[in-house]
């Protein structure tokens, strides 16, 4: 929470590309931990379960995915799996592409 915390008040202009890492990486600790006690273990439930309500039609990881990929901070996008990030990148080539195609159409 902190690290989220600590990068959105340092960015002036926050944008959607941050939004999966940080999504990915509050989840992540949002796990729980040897150790937690109960209300911890209570707290970290209710933020996940919160957490998972948001961002999880195919439509806004698509958006959200390519914002992050297109962002150099993120472009090894490093929070999804490897056939994630494949698929990410298939789309931003072919969506390149086809503006090269449209582009020359033009000229």
């Amino acid at each position: 929470m902190k690290d989220a915390t600590a990068l959105m008040s340092e960015e002036s202009n926050p944008t959607v590309s941050l939004i999966a890492p940080i999504n990915a990486q509050l989840l992540q600790n949002m796990t729980d931990t040897i150790g937690d006690s109960p209300m911890i273990h209570e707290i970290k439930n209710a933020i996940k379960t919160d957490l998972l309500k948001r961002y999880n039609s195919e439509a806004e990881k698509k958006i959200l995915h390519t914002a992050s990929a297109l962002d150099p901070r993120f472009k090894g996008l490093p929070f999804l799996t490897q056939e994630e990030r494949l698929e990410i990148y298939r789309g931003v080539t072919e969506e390149a592409a086809s503006l090269e195609v449209i582009s020359a159409g033009f000229m």
